[in-house]
């Protein structure tokens, strides 16, 4: 048994680290059909944002061509973009670790400013991957449907309404310009982009190769192990994505249950229920409130840099909370959060407001909605819409986003993937998964419906966790963990520190 060197540490919180912690989260040739590795070409590094110098490595960045349909190796050509951290350490060891983002949609530009945290974190004696996805940021082509994401951008404080409408005329708008251009929109699913990865992993490496997968990357490491278990040598899942899961419209339903599961935490603590009783009857209340008077906050617009006058309503108290709910870092703040908005604290909806647009365009909203029609919606089921008396700020903070989805889709011809990619990956590469009972979107239950797939895995459950454990911060217990697990990825690993839990702050 590895013992891991990295318990969790106790940390005042200020009302300071909010922001921080939300940049965090916001805060990333030939085919593999015949086995041959793909020829790479060093470019410039082109992602939108500046990667940093990681200590101990350099850097560089290229592009290699995959197949637009891996079934037709000699037919249209894409671009996919990467970043190569290279380790100069003495004890370099051979097999990379490739990063998949989440989302999806995710772009490495949203997580570049981090990047060399990331690196330090996880990989201080091995190259670190990075790289834009199927459809996203620096692929060509992109479906990052810039107009679109302009418009939504400048409208980042609307109602859910009137964002959703003008999601699905814009990006209708987009996809038939993509259209017009040969753009083929039914290519862009998990499946092709498994088997991109697959041919990036050839490229890069002449050994086997570990995968980082986190909230939808998850997913797509998964389909790379079916599909290409002989380029892995380790997997890693953090905020595990089940294969059958309808998880782009069944969020309203996770939301909730995650919500009510902290402030249940809370009330059965007997310090955090000492000083924020009945949080729950209080948020319903806070929420009716808002709606009949929305309190208006001066808040800097990140479109244009001018001061704006914002009425918070029940939509955007939920939206920004949420952040709350994706950070196992906040989640000891919630509390002592709401306590705060509840009492009239304007300098804390003026915080809230500010993080819901700062998640405004870290994602590629094309390729996003691309996914999600090809890969889920043709799989959809009626009780993916449907949540019990959910709590009323996530009800209005989800409207009809979730119904747009399936507007969108239906609005032109798509290739769903096939039902088999539904079924559990069974696969003996050795893995390790994180799941976080708080999670918002991922809930405990996906990590455990995978597992039955895997006969070497081992899954750490964080009794606090929120969405992702990788934390890049100093004495992270699970950076530790990812560490120790792939040094030797066949060692059980100790992990008693991931049930080390921070005490609630009860003060801002």
């Amino acid at each position: 048994m590895k013992k891991s060197p990295h318990p969790r540490r106790k940390n005042r919180f200020t009302a300071g680290h909010f922001a921080a912690i939300v940049g965090i989260v916001t805060a990333v040739a030939v085919s593999s059909s015949n086995g041959k590795a793909a020829a790479w070409t060093e470019t410039p590094c082109n992602f939108g944002a500046e990667l940093p110098a990681a200590v101990g490595h350099t850097l560089s960045c290229g592009t290699i061509e995959v197949p637009a349909k891996h079934s037709e190796p000699q037919g249209k050509k894409y671009q996919l973009h990467f970043a190569l951290y290279k380790s100069t350490s003495e004890h370099r060891k051979a097999d990379p670790i490739i990063v998949l983002n989440g989302g999806p949609g995710q772009k490495t530009a949203s997580i570049a400013p981090l990047a060399n945290y990331l690196v330090a974190a996880i990989a201080p004696e091995r190259d670190l991957v990075l790289f834009d996805q199927r459809g996203v940021g620096a692929f060509q082509p992109s479906l990052d449907c810039p107009q679109a994401m302009d418009r939504l951008r400048g409208m980042a404080l609307n109602t859910i309404h009137e964002q959703t409408e003008t999601m699905i005329k814009e990006l209708n708008v987009c996809f038939d310009d993509l259209e017009k251009q040969g753009v083929d929109l039914g290519t862009f699913n998990t499946v092709e982009s498994a088997d991109d990865v697959a041919d990036l992993a050839r490229a890069l490496s002449d050994e086997k190769v570990n995968l980082y997968g986190v909230s939808y990357g998850s997913r797509l490491a998964q389909e790379v192990m079916r599909r290409h278990p002989e380029v892995l040598r380790s997997v890693l899942l953090d905020a595990v994505v089940s294969t059958d899961v309808n998880y782009m419209q069944n969020r309203e339903g996770t939301v909730d249950a995650a919500f009510r599961k902290s402030l249940s935490r809370c009330a059965q603590d007997e310090a955090c229920n000492a000083v924020f009783p009945n949080l729950l009857e209080r948020i319903e209340q806070l929420a009716d409130r808002l709606d009949q008077n929305p309190i208006k906050v001066q808040v800097p617009d990140m479109a244009t840099g001018s001061m704006k006058e914002v009425a918070v309503t029940s939509e955007i108290l939920g939206g920004g909370l949420m952040i709350g709910l994706y950070s196992t870092q906040l989640v000891p703040v919630l509390p002592a959060l709401i306590d705060d908005l509840d009492r009239g604290n304007t300098e804390s909806l003026s915080m809230l407001v500010q993080s819901v647009q700062m998640l405004t365009g870290t994602s590629s909203l094309g390729m996003q909605v691309s996914f999600a029609c090809n890969d889920l919606i043709s799989y959809a089921r009626p009780e993916d819409l449907q949540t019990e008396h959910p709590l009323k700020l996530v009800r209005a903070s989800f409207g009809d986003v979730l119904n747009a989805y399936s507007e969108i889709c239906a609005a032109r011809t798509w290739n769903p993937i096939p039902a088999e990619t539904r079924q559990v990956v069974k696969s003996d590469v050795p893995t390790l998964l994180f799941s976080g009972e708080l999670d918002p979107v991922t809930p405990p239950h996906y990590a455990q419906q995978v597992l039955t797939g895997l006969s070497h895995a081992q899954l750490i459950q964080f009794p606090a966790g929120a969405h992702g454990e990788v934390s890049m911060m100093p004495g992270g217990c699970a950076d530790g963990l990812v560490v120790d697990f792939f040094n030797d990825p066949s060692s059980k690993l100790e992990a008693s520190c991931a049930s080390v839990l921070q005490p609630y702050v009860l003060k801002l």
